[in-house]
């Protein structure tokens, strides 16, 4: 079962605490394509005010259950945890945690990870080298971010302390994106590779810039207890 990100849902009913979408943009799980789901035959029969419903794939007509679940005291269409069943084959969910990322990253990363569902290898790896220098162009001074990305990396490295095994991740991203970037029919990256790509980039952005945040959050936190009590 597969978690609909909000910004997926495309209008919705609100009715008591009852969160009905009208529609849902998803990566189809029998044809693989990014479509709208129109969603049909609402019922509310379960718990924990769920609502369940049907989609019909506009490009294939395969059948996806949905459901609607809203925990919160409140109902908005952001207080509604959706699903989808089945999960779509070879599917890397977008970042949960996005805030943290500066919105060119974000916007690459989710481009990245686009292609990558879709099943656009290539594509992804391309994407994947973008992103990488991205990220690497905000570790640097204004002044080095026109380097290759080769010598960007190298660069960041002298900005920021980057342990050895990041460093290897980052110049093995950068090897997948050239290897998209260049037409060869036996050499063209695969899911595997792809997969790969979007997982590091992943790891990386959250190393990068979720540690981070989630460390100053605890040490904001922690700053507020009283060590008397």
């Amino acid at each position: 079962m597969q978690k609909i990100d909000p910004s997926a849902i495309r209008g919705c009913e609100i009715s008591g605490r009852l969160i009905r979408p009208a529609a849902v943009s998803a990566i189809c799980p029998k044809c693989n394509a990014k479509v709208i789901f129109t969603l049909y035959g609402f019922s509310t029969g379960g718990h924990l005010n769920s609502v369940s419903a049907a989609g019909n794939c506009p490009s294939c007509n395969g059948k996806v259950g949905f459901w609607s679940i809203n925990t919160s005291g409140v109902a908005t269409i952001h207080s509604a945890e959706i699903y989808m069943h089945p999960s779509p084959q070879n599917f890397f969910p977008e970042p949960s945690e996005v805030d943290f990322i500066p919105s060119p990253l974000r916007r690459a990363l989710i481009s990245t990870i686009e292609s990558y569902n879709a099943g656009i290898y290539a594509a992804a790896a391309v994407s994947g080298r973008r992103t990488l220098e991205g990220i690497f162009k905000f570790l640097v001074p204004e002044e080095k971010r026109n380097l290759p990305l080769a010598k960007l990396i190298d660069a960041a490295k002298e900005e920021k302390d980057l342990s050895a095994p990041l460093s290897a991740l980052s110049h093995a991203i950068r090897s997948g994106g050239n290897l998209g970037a260049h037409f060869d029919m036996e050499l063209e990256p695969d899911e595997a590779v792809a997969r790969q790509i979007v997982e590091l980039l992943s790891y990386l952005i959250s190393y990068l810039y979720v540690l981070p945040a989630r460390i100053e959050q605890l040490e904001s936190d922690l700053s507020k207890i009283d060590p008397a009590n």
